[in-house]
């Protein structure tokens, strides 16, 4: 992928280091029916007068209001630093579920986001899950990522399709090996976060300490800001606040300026304002074999995909049927 320096921009919200951003790589389309399926995408510029300015211009169209009211987030971490218990404790608390199972199945249950009998025996996530939420009158979409160093490509693919992330620090172990890597991934696609200092609860908590630690000192002295939000997720502390920073800080889609690169126009940006009545574009971050066969995780970013249509993959050129639509239903 090719890589473009990012501009100066009005900040939405100052994120924890400098960064810079990989760009997109997609063709036109005549029609929403004639849609782009695209691999590598977007190259975003965090800014107040983006596409929420345009939206004004546009005399507030039907669909602005649901885009505002709207989030895609993820949630990483290091390895067992309470990244899936904080997530089991936010689809309770949101009502997506109604019992709290813990990691490793202790209970006999397990998680709900670990689908896989390993996840659930060793208690470690090793792909990506999605699910979605509501708070508040606000629709969260969360993509749950592994914290294993083994797993971070399934981090990379879920960040390129965020517009905001939650990083999980362990109060005990602190600012640990992985928690750094995922640090520079989030930068490096502009994604802005929030932070969480997770089991203050345990002996030997220390969040100042964490605090104080290599890569946020770095990030005060660059005058840079992350909102750290503190609690237990274990012990169902500091969870709904958590919720709220999530929808005071961290962007809705359309303060998130994407654009594609059209290849028949010597690589000419179009911008994708969110609009539902343009052309499909949109990004399959995740495959998956579930109970319809096999399942393709879409990102859309603008137009509308409908049971039955066609669809163009830009990758290899060919016409891909789509046979059903599915939304995250938990197994």
């Amino acid at each position: 992928m090719a890589r473009f320096p990012r501009p100066t921009a009005p900040r939405l919200l100052y994120t924890l280091f400098s960064s810079s951003k990989t760009t997109p790589s997609s063709s036109t389309s005549q029609s929403p029916t004639t849609a782009l399926l695209l691999g590598n995408f977007q190259v975003r510029q965090f800014s107040i007068g983006g596409n929420l300015a345009r939206a004004k211009e546009e005399k507030d169209p039907w669909w602005k209001e649901s885009m505002e009211k709207l989030r895609n987030i993820g949630i990483s971490a290091h390895i067992d630093s309470g990244k899936t218990t904080l997530t089991e404790r936010i689809l309770f608390y949101t009502g997506r579920i109604h019992e709290i199972h813990e990691v490793r199945g202790r209970d006999g249950v397990g998680a709900k986001m670990d689908s896989m009998d390993l996840e659930r025996e060793k208690g470690i996530t090793i792909q990506s899950a999605a699910t979605y939420c509501t708070w508040k009158d606000y629709k969260v979409n969360i993509i749950d990522t592994p914290g294993h160093v083994d797993f971070t490509i399934e981090v990379e693919r879920a960040l390129r399709v965020l517009d905001g992330a939650i990083l999980v620090l362990c109060s005990v172990g602190g600012v640990q090996s992985q928690s750094i890597t995922v640090d520079r991934q989030m930068r490096r696609y502009e994604v802005p976060r929030l932070a969480f200092i997770n089991k203050l609860d345990r002996m030997g908590a220390d969040p100042w300490r964490v605090l104080s630690q290599e890569a946020i000192r770095r990030a005060t002295i660059a005058r840079k800001f992350v909102p750290v939000f503190m609690g237990s997720a274990f012990k169902n502390k500091g969870v709904q606040p958590l919720l709220d920073g999530v929808l005071s800080y961290l962007p809705c889609p359309i303060e998130v300026s994407n654009y594609a690169l059209d290849q028949t126009k010597n690589e000419e940006k179009v911008m994708l304002p969110g609009n539902p009545n343009g052309p499909l574009v949109a990004l399959a971050f995740k495959l998956e074999e579930g109970r319809f066969g096999q399942l393709t995780y879409l990102r859309i970013y603008e137009g509308v995909i409908r049971k039955g249509e066609f669809i163009i993959n830009v990758n290899t050129g060919k016409k891909i049927k789509i046979p059903r639509l599915v939304q995250d239903a938990f197994r």
